[in-house]
């Protein structure tokens, strides 16, 4: 059974690459865990994303960079593109 709604804008086959990313956040015990108001659990869900990013000092270049982040149970997993600078990085739950 998928996790991904089916008859909305997520259904469309040009969305398959994001299934998988859908898929392991909806089983995510972390980020949906009951314990967590649903305020929580859908701010915590709205992180996994590809933003856009606008640095201030090229704000004439608009958004033309990108970061992805994508949940690993408690932690975030991400890849930046900054122009001159790419990586990748980890963001730990912590103690």
């Amino acid at each position: 059974m998928s996790t991904v709604p089916r008859g909305t804008p997520y259904d469309d086959p040009a969305m398959d690459k994001y299934r998988a990313a859908w898929t392991s956040r909806a089983e995510n015990t972390f980020v949906n865990s009951p314990s967590l108001s649903e305020r929580d659990r859908i701010y915590l869900r709205g992180i996994q994303a590809t933003w856009k990013v606008k640095q201030d000092h090229l704000a004439s270049q608009g958004y033309r960079y990108q970061m992805m982040l994508i949940w690993d149970h408690d932690r975030i997993w991400g890849s930046f593109d900054l122009g001159h600078h790419r990586g990748v990085l980890m963001v730990d739950y912590g103690p």
